[in-house]
């Protein structure tokens, strides 16, 4: 869980990086795809990492998940990272 706490500050900069990017009208098409691909892969972490805590803390606070209009525009991954 200490891991976790430390990982999300990161992970929260980056999907505000990568918003910034698909909100900006100057970005490029591969910058936005890139920033699609990164805030998947985020949020495929967030589920793992709530799924993690519902079973092992089950009084953990769950991570909030990216906004719906993101979430929905968001391809399809299988992170196996873990």
């Amino acid at each position: 869980m200490e891991l976790a706490g430390k990982y999300i500050p990161t992970m929260q900069e980056e999907i505000d990086q990568s918003l910034k990017i698909l909100s900006n009208p100057r970005s490029t098409e591969a910058q936005k795809n890139q920033s699609m691909i990164d805030l998947a892969y985020h949020q495929d972490t967030i589920n793992k990492l709530n799924l993690f805590n519902s079973q092992h803390y089950p009084s953990a606070r769950p991570i909030p998940s990216l906004p719906a209009k993101v979430l929905n525009r968001l391809p399809q991954i299988n992170n196996t990272d873990w």
